[in-house]
């Protein structure tokens, strides 16, 4: 069982109902979905093999205003908007094989 903060909406809908998406938006929604989806792969050494717009929950954040990540021995510093993306439903990920052509 998976206990997860409560999101507003998915993607999905939130790029359905949001008529207009400035570019420093784009940018940021994307690069936290590739941070999450690199996070995961380094913590639980997995695919998520189900990454999709219904598969990505958006929360509106109103008090972190920066996530910080470590990329291999870099910190990296992303300063999010009013929107935080989260990578959510496992149900469909598979380990991380060294013999797996994607490895």
């Amino acid at each position: 069982m998976f206990i997860m903060e409560k999101a507003e909406s998915t993607l999905y809908n939130y790029i359905s109902d949001t008529p207009l998406l400035i570019h420093n938006d784009i940018e940021n929604i994307v690069a936290q979905i590739f941070l999450a989806i690199y996070q995961f792969h380094q913590y639980t050494q997995c695919y998520h093999n189900d990454t999709h717009l219904n598969n990505i929950l958006v929360m509106e954040d109103n008090y972190a205003q920066i996530l910080n990540y470590k990329l291999q021995n870099d910190k990296f510093v992303l300063q999010i908007g009013k929107y935080l993306m989260i990578l959510w439903d496992y149900g469909l990920a598979e380990p991380i094989l060294n013999n797996s052509i994607y490895y």
